[in-house]
C-alpha cells in the first residue's frame, strides 16, 4: 500500500538543495539551476522585536512606506516611470514585502536576474534605480506625496469590511491569539491616521539597520559571482542584527476552546472557521503523515469534506481543511447560508471524528497518499513554469518558507518525498488517533446573520 519512489523524481528533487555560506556578514543560500527563465534571487532583511505588537506596528508602517513607493522618487515620478527605468536596465521591477511570524518581521526584495553577461548588466544599471526607490522614495520627503498615501491607506483599512473571506481569517487570529495579532481594524485606522513621514521612514530605517541579512539565490550565478554581483546590494543598507534573529518562533496554541463565537459583519455569505488544535508539535514524519491524512479530511474533488457536504448535501460554497504548523491546529474554513450553520457544524464534526478514530478504508487513505505524492512529483513539471520544482522561482520561495517562515518543513524535498513514501495506513490511522482530538475545537462565524 505505500507509495512507490521514482528515481527520476529524486534525481529532481536532489537538484533543489541549497548550500549555506557566510560571506561578507550576509547568510548566502545558494543553488545552482540550469532554467530557461530568469534566475531568482530574495534579499531579506531579519528582525526580531521584542513583542509581536512592537513587530506588528512595525510591519504596518513598512508595508504602508512600501505601497507607497508606488508614488515614485524624484527622478521616476510615477509608478509607469519606476517600470520603464526597471524594464529599460533589462529586470523586472523588484517586488518587496514584508512577512511576519510573531514577533520575527522579515522584509524581503524578490529579483528577476536574465542569465549570462546581459544580467550582469542589468544588475548594474538597475542597483541604483533599486536603491534611490528604497531611501529616496516621494513618501519620505514630500507632503503632498505622504497625504494622498495617508489617504489611499485608510481607504484600504475601510475596504477591508468588504473582503469576507480575508476579514474573517483575521477576526479569528485577532480574538484568540491577541498577543499576537494585537492591531484590529480600528486600532491600525488610529496608527494610520495618526503617522508622519518621519514615522514611516523610522521604521524601515530601524528594521534594516537592526536586522540579520540573509540571500536566497538559484541560478547560473557561482557563489562568488553571487558574492561580487549581488551582496553589493547589502552594503547601501549596514545591518547590525544577529543571527538570533533567524530563529523561527515556537508553534502557537490555540486557547482552550469556548463556546461558539459569532461576529456581525455586512457578508451575507457565513464564514464559519473551526479549529482543532493538535495534541502536541509533530515530528518531521508525522508532520508529512498529517498532511496526507487532511487530503482526505478536506483537500480538493475526493476529500471528505468536499464528497460529502458539498457534494451530497449541497451546503457549503466552499470549503477546506488546512495544517497550520504555525499556530499547531487543522483549520476548516467554509462559506455558506447562515440557515445551514448547524448542519455544517453537525457534519464537520461527524467527518472530523470519523478521521481523527482512524475509521477510513485503505483504498481511501491510499488515494490520499498518492494525490499528496502526486502533488509533490507535480512540482517537477517544467511546464508549470512557475511551479515546477526545476524553476528558480519555485526553489528561492520554498527555501524562504522553510528557512524564514517555517509554511513548509525544515528539510529537503527528497526527504519529505520519502517519508511520504514510507507511510502505510496502518501509521496513518496511528497518527491520526495520537494528534487529532474531536472532542476540542473552536467555532467561530462572521456574517449578517447569526447561525441558525
Amino acid at each position: 500500500m505505500q507509495g512507490s519512489l521514482d528515481s527520476d523524481v529524486l534525481t529532481i528533487l536532489r537538484e533543489t538543495e541549497f548550500s549555506m555560506h557566510e560571506t561578507g556578514g550576509v547568510r548566502v543560500f545558494h543553488n545552482s539551476a540550469d532554467s530557461e527563465g530568469d534566475q531568482k534571487a530574495t534579499l531579506c532583511f531579519v528582525k526580531k522585536y521584542e513583542t509581536a505588537e512592537e513587530a506588528q506596528r512595525a510591519e504596518l508602517l513598512i508595508d504602508f512606506y512600501l505601497r507607497g513607493l508606488e508614488k515614485g522618487t524624484p527622478k521616476y515620478a510615477t509608478a509607469d516611470a519606476l517600470y520603464r527605468a526597471f524594464t529599460f536596465a533589462g529586470i523586472e521591477r523588484p517586488r518587496i514585502y514584508t512577512s511576519r511570524i510573531q514577533n520575527q518581521l522579515v522584509l524581503a526584495i524578490d529579483l528577476s536576474i536574465p542569465q549570462g553577461a546581459f544580467g550582469i548588466t542589468s544588475l548594474e544599471q538597475s542597483s541604483g534605480i533599486l536603491e534611490e526607490l528604497l531611501t529616496e522614495p516621494l513618501i519620505r520627503t514630500s507632503g503632498e506625496v505622504f497625504a494622498a498615501a495617508q489617504q489611499d491607506e485608510i481607504n484600504r483599512v475601510k475596504a477591508k469590511k468588504e473582503m469576507h473571506n480575508e476579514r474573517a481569517l483575521s477576526l479569528f487570529y485577532h480574538h484568540f491569539f491577541p498577543s499576537v495579532f494585537p492591531f484590529g481594524e480600528e486600532k491600525e485606522m488610529r496608527l494610520i491616521s495618526a503617522s508622519a513621514k518621519h514615522d514611516l521612514s523610522a521604521a524601515i530605517d530601524a528594521h534594516i539597520s537592526g536586522s540579520f541579512p540573509l540571500l536566497f539565490f538559484s541560478g547560473e550565478f557561482s557563489v562568488q559571482e553571487v558574492a561580487k554581483y549581488l551582496l553589493p546590494f547589502f552594503e547601501v543598507y549596514p545591518c547590525r542584527g544577529d543571527r538570533s534573529a533567524l530563529v523561527v518562533p515556537p508553534p502557537l496554541q490555540l486557547p482552550r476552546p469556548e463556546s461558539s463565537v459569532f461576529v456581525q459583519g455586512p457578508s451575507e455569505e457565513m464564514q464559519l472557521l473551526r479549529a482543532y488544535p493538535l495534541a502536541r508539535v509533530p515530528s518531521e514524519e508525522e508532520r508529512v503523515a498529517l498532511e496526507v491524512i487532511n487530503y482526505l479530511l478536506g483537500v480538493g474533488w475526493t476529500s471528505k469534506f468536499y464528497k460529502i457536504i458539498r457534494d451530497k448535501h449541497n451546503l457549503v460554497y466552499r470549503i477546506r481543511s488546512e495544517v497550520k504548523s504555525g499556530s499547531n491546529q487543522i483549520l476548516i474554513t467554509t462559506g455558506h447560508k447562515h440557515t445551514d450553520y448547524a448542519r455544517i457544524v453537525k457534519l464537520t464534526g461527524e467527518i472530523f471524528t470519523d478521521i481523527a478514530r482512524g475509521n477510513f478504508t485503505d483504498d481511501e487513505i491510499q488515494q490520499s497518499l498518492s494525490e499528496s505524492m502526486v502533488d509533490l512529483e507535480g512540482d517537477i513539471d517544467a511546464s508549470r513554469e512557475f511551479r515546477g520544482c526545476n524553476q528558480p522561482g519555485f526553489r528561492v520561495t520554498r527555501e524562504f518558507q522553510r528557512r524564514i517562515t517555517g509554511q513548509v518543513p525544515d528539510f529537503s524535498l527528497e526527504r519529505e518525498y520519502k517519508l511520504m513514501a514510507n507511510l502505510t495506513p496502518d501509521r496513518l490511522r496511528e497518527v491520526a488517533r495520537r494528534y487529532l482530538n474531536p472532542n476540542v475545537s473552536q467555532v467561530f462565524t462572521y456574517c449578517n446573520k447569526e447561525g441558525s
